[in-house]
């Protein structure tokens, strides 16, 4: 038996030794400490035995620090735990809870439902958003390429694509092909604009909509104790080096307009609260509305 499943069964005799009934005390105190004499555990590595480690794969659209932190942090503000992410050639990887057992398994569920419910509704907003703005953002990646005069200029030679030359993808692409030597080259680029626009308001609003969550999140009543535990843990187990500060986040008109439509949605969204009895101790769980 490993070291960690003896600490745990000491820390459960140790529990035992609180008991009411005097002989059933002495017992379990008498065993736990001929255990850890038998082991070498010390009382530290026992109470540290109550404490795990879960991590978790980060989906690639949450590679926005803004976006990791805050649906992290609300994670485990609900379940009282404390979280470090895991870089690789200094992209973000991985993020890993640390807690108590039970309370490490439901933040590390409520991780995943809310990773999934973020992932479907930025999904709904890019489609609706990108179908709602395309006229609007192909012109805007035009004229910030300094094309939007030359294509129109030339297309007075095609009046079936002057008026459409902005409705669709594919009218864009015909038109810039009808007017350019190096097509491809060019309306590749005008695509990339439309993507990065498209991207930066998905993100806007999917950080409203995180924002909205974290609102709503009722803090667990952590003691100090058990939040020494934490830190001790992970100060033992993992070389932990402090993350520089983020930077403000900068919006345009049309992007603040975005997170706070993702705020709205979110209010009416995902919820993590505390049971029924109203108890700041009770398993939290998950609603959706």
């Amino acid at each position: 038996m490993d070291k960690s499943k003896i600490a745990e069964k000491i820390a459960k005799l140790m529990a035992l030794g609180k008991s009411t009934n005097p002989n059933e005390a002495a017992i379990a105190l008498a065993r736990a400490q001929k255990l850890m004499e038998e082991y070498k555990l010390t009382a530290d590595d026992v109470s540290l035995s109550a404490i795990s480690e879960e991590s978790q794969d980060l989906p690639s659209m949450f590679r926005s620090r803004w976006l990791y932190t805050t649906l992290c942090n609300s994670v485990c503000q609900a379940f009282g735990l404390k979280c470090f992410f895991t870089f690789r050639n200094d992209v973000i990887r991985s993020v890993t809870f640390v807690g108590p057992h039970e309370r490490v398994a439901g933040g590390t569920y409520a991780f995943t439902i809310l990773s999934r419910q973020a992932s479907f509704v930025k999904k709904e907003f890019t489609k609706e958003y990108r179908e709602k703005n395309l006229p609007d953002l192909i012109d805007e990646s035009l004229k910030e390429l300094r094309l939007h005069n030359t294509l129109l200029r030339n297309l007075n030679e095609f009046p079936d694509l002057k008026y459409s030359y902005n409705s669709s993808l594919e009218d864009l692409k015909d038109s810039i092909e009808r007017v350019f030597i190096f097509s491809d080259e060019i309306y590749g680029k005008v695509k990339r604009k439309i993507d990065y626009k498209v991207q930066k308001h998905s993100k806007a609003y999917l950080l409203g909509w995180l924002r909205a969550i974290h609102e709503k999140v009722v803090d667990f009543a952590v003691s100090q104790e058990e939040l020494l535990l934490i830190e001790k843990f992970m100060e033992t187990n993992h070389e932990l080096t402090s993350m520089s500060r983020a930077k403000s986040q900068r919006y345009s008109r049309s992007e603040m307009e975005a997170f706070h439509n993702g705020v709205a949605d979110g209010q009416n969204g995902i919820e993590l609260f505390h049971g029924i009895n109203g108890s700041s101790t009770s398993p939290l769980t998950l609603e959706h509305k």
